[in-house]
C-alpha cells in the first residue's frame, strides 16, 4: 500500500487483521478481522470511497462496451445453441 493511507493506522489495521505466517504453510490463526474492522472502519470506508469514485467515471465507457460485446456474444451463442437443439428435436420427431 502506498500513498496517503500508508501510515500507523494502516499498520495497525494490517497487524490486527492478518494472521501470523500469512502466505506460508505455517499460518497461525491470530488475526481478528471483526476487531480490525470495528477499530479501523473509517480507514476502510475512506479507501473504498476513494477507489470506487476514482474508477467509477473514468472506466464507465469501457465497462459499457465490454458488457455490450459480451451480451452480443452470449446472444450469438444462444441463437446457435437453440438452432442446433431445434434441428436435433426436428430430426428426432421426423424419423
Amino acid at each position: 500500500m502506498n500513498g496517503k493511507y500508508y501510515d500507523s493506522e494502516w499498520d495497525g489495521f494490517s497487524a490486527a487483521a492478518l494472521n501470523e505466517g500469512e502466505g506460508t504453510d505455517n499460518v497461525k490463526n491470530t488475526g481478528n478481522w471483526e476487531l480490525a474492522k470495528s477499530r479501523y472502519g473509517s480507514l476502510l470506508r475512506s479507501l473504498l470511497n476513494e477507489h470506487f469514485f476514482k474508477g467509477n467515471r473514468k472506466n464507465m465507457g469501457w465497462l459499457v462496451t465490454c458488457i455490450t460485446l459480451s451480451g452480443l456474444g452470449y446472444a450469438a451463442l444462444l441463437i446457435s445453441s437453440l438452432d442446433l437443439m431445434l434441428k436435433v428435436i426436428w430430426s428426432s420427431i421426423g424419423t
